[in-house]
């Protein structure tokens, strides 16, 4: 399982992103050799992109409250 939280301060953005993918080209289960590195963070990083522009354009009938997460203020 691969998580990623995204939390944009300036722009009222926040969001949690996990999954769980598949990235074993050998089909070889059980060997180790798996492309997290090569397959699965690249994959994750775009879809994290994706719903990261896609919540900039949504409008929000109520904006998250980050003050509890901003640290440099």
């Amino acid at each position: 399982v691969l998580f990623r939280s995204i939390v944009d301060m300036k722009n009222k953005v926040e969001f949690l992103l996990a999954a769980t993918i598949y990235v074993n080209e050998s089909e070889d289960v059980g060997s180790g050799n798996y492309q997290t590195h090569k397959i699965g963070l690249p994959f994750l990083r775009d879809l994290g992109y994706s719903l990261y522009h896609t919540e900039l354009q949504r409008k929000k009938q109520f904006l998250p409250d980050l003050s509890e997460f901003n640290f440099y203020n």
